[in-house]
């Protein structure tokens, strides 16, 4: 009997959007969110389906499986989200976030985490950070300016962070 192997990449990107409230700045008013206060949420909540994986990330993903030597975790020591302003249609052939104005952050304390068979990244973007057109999401395994290789790339107007605001930023990815 033949048997045949099938696996499956969806993902999931998140986007909360805080203000200061309560006398609470916007950032504490995230992290308290996030740290599962919910008298502290966010005035939307964004969920954008699906991304590409980039055909440099996908080669780094299969050094890493193989332990070919020379890759780098997206680990929370290395991993970095970021955000971007191009409108310009992803392509596997992408290698970074394409726009003139790109920030990326760091990810919080323990991500990204691993539940199941679900990966997911978080970056914090606070009030003086990627105050632009929101358009374009990556992650890297470092500084993409330098030798930091993205993953993925995901298209999708969001609207313009305006200064003082706090936006979170998720990406779960599920392998089956």
């Amino acid at each position: 009997m033949e048997h045949n192997e099938y696996a499956k990449h969806n993902s999931s990107w998140i986007i909360r959007k805080f203000i200061a409230q309560n006398n609470v700045d916007a950032l504490m008013a995230a992290r308290l969110h996030l740290d599962g206060n919910r008298n502290f949420n966010p005035y939307d909540v964004i969920q954008i389906p699906d991304n590409i994986l980039l055909n440099v990330g996908i080669a780094e993903i299969w050094t890493l499986v193989a332990d070919l030597g020379g890759g780098v975790a997206y680990s929370n020591a290395n991993a970095q989200i970021g955000v971007g302003d191009s409108a310009a249609a992803e392509s596997p052939s992408d290698t970074t976030l394409t726009g003139p104005l790109i920030d990326y952050v760091t990810m919080e304390a323990s991500y990204p985490q691993l539940s199941a068979q679900t990966l997911t990244f978080r970056g914090v973007f606070d009030g003086s950070t990627a105050n632009n057109a929101w358009n374009e999401f990556a992650v890297a395994n470092g500084d993409p300016g330098t030798t930091g290789i993205n993953m993925n790339r995901k298209v999708s107007s969001q609207g313009v962070k305006a200064n003082g605001q706090v936006w979170t930023l998720d990406l779960s990815i599920t392998l089956t």
